[in-house]
């Protein structure tokens, strides 16, 4: 993690990158790219770790996605959602306490860097909350866009999800078009995440270029293992713009427009805007049409989270008592195997008696066979005795 401090403890006249894009776009990748070029993520216990469908990680900050999930929950909206918010939803009740609580985050977690970054993609819909507190704290806001072709969204949502395509589209053009309203005053760059895998040293000199960041020295050896974590095995999906063909025209059009301005083939500037305040103007009223429905859904959703939470914490009791009592006969056999391991050596120890006996008694009957058969000897010659004494007490009775 790159350790560059201010010398106040703030983040006043800091630079705060953000890396926006859509699920499942390639950002976590981009993420660790601008780490590489100086910003502070965190540490490595404040970010979630990686996991079987991010096996090189996720380089979010805990502390900012739980936010946005909860301002999610406390608004009835969900991250996987094709409805935009509603046009006064920074005007609502609860977004003054939010907005405080995000003050803190982003103070308590970026003071006296002067490059940082963050990385969520659900700050795609709450991109003004930022705007204005960056504005507020006086750091200066620079934005890399990260593209991916919506085919390859919607198979990686399908994968991890089970999102139907047609969901996939909806969230991938509610995301662009929330967060690329948001930019016209902004620097920023696009990337394509293809294009950062076939050609990663040209998109980072890109990146650093648009963004006014200090690209490393040649004997920085900002390649090889270094970025080793771009890598197209885990690309499962790569899509080429003709494979768009069956999708919503407005997808077709927004995305063939974000490759134009990543290739540089046009600029972000007002006409390109201009185009897409006109993709959102156009989304935004066919979503009226079922906000009520939609939102009503949420509400009620939301609105069993409470019951869900005393189910989930009456469960984890039952589960607590269960490992408790998994653990008590643990200590149970553990006991009994050392009372069998005792006995165990007991056994041992009066086979090794007997064994050692037995050859014992093995040893004494071999000198008692031995003995019996000097005894049969000693009887044998004691019985010829007697009779050659007999024979020479008859010879000596007849010369008397």
């Amino acid at each position: 993690m790159s350790k560059e401090i201010l010398s106040k403890n703030s983040i006043n006249n800091s630079k705060a990158i953000c890396i926006l894009g859509m699920h499942r776009s390639g950002t976590s990748a981009v993420s660790r790219v601008i780490n590489l070029l100086g910003a502070y993520l965190g540490e490595l216990d404040e970010l979630y770790g990686p996991r079987d469908d991010n096996p090189e990680g996720f380089w979010e900050r805990k502390d900012i996605v739980d936010f946005h999930d909860e301002l999610l929950r406390v608004i009835s909206q969900r991250w996987d959602t094709s409805l935009p918010l509603s046009d006064g939803w920074m005007a609502s009740e609860p977004i003054a306490e939010f907005r405080q609580r995000l003050k803190k985050i982003i103070s308590g977690a970026f003071s006296g860097r002067e490059v940082w970054a963050w990385k969520d993609p659900r700050t795609c819909i709450f991109l003004p909350l930022w705007q204005g507190l960056l504005a507020e704290l006086n750091s200066y806001l620079s934005i890399v866009y990260v593209i991916r072709n919506p085919v390859d969204v919607a198979k990686s949502l399908a994968k991890r999800n089970k999102f139907p395509v047609e969901k996939s589209y909806g969230i991938w053009l509610n995301y662009n078009l929330s967060a690329l309203k948001m930019l016209s005053d902004v620097q920023l760059v696009f990337i394509s995440y293809d294009q950062l895998l076939d050609a990663p040293q040209q998109q980072l000199s890109r990146i650093a270029e648009h963004l006014s960041i200090p690209y490393p020295s040649a004997d920085a050896n900002l390649s090889g293992e270094s970025i080793s974590f771009l890598r197209h095995d885990l690309r499962h999906s790569h899509s080429a713009t003709d494979d768009l063909e069956g999708a919503p025209q407005a997808v077709i059009d927004l995305y063939r427009l974000l490759m134009d301005v990543a290739e540089d083939k046009v600029k972000a500037d007002a006409t390109f805007f201009n185009k897409v305040a006109g993709m959102d103007m156009q989304f935004r009223e066919c979503s009226e049409l079922f906000r009520w429905d939609m939102e009503n859904y949420f509400r009620n959703e939301n609105s069993s989270i409470p019951e869900l939470k005393v189910k989930v914490d009456q469960a984890d009791q039952v589960f607590y008592e269960s490992q408790q009592q998994i653990i008590k006969q643990q200590h149970q056999l553990s006991d009994r195997d050392e009372q069998l391991s005792n006995r165990d050596q007991q056994y041992t120890d009066l086979s090794k008696q007997y064994t050692d006996l037995s050859k014992q008694y093995t040893d004494l009957s071999k000198q008692y066979t031995d003995l019996s058969k000097q005894y049969t000897d000693l009887s044998k010659q004691y019985t010829e005795r007697d009779q050659q004494l007999a024979e020479t007490t008859d010879r000596l009775s007849e010369r008397d």
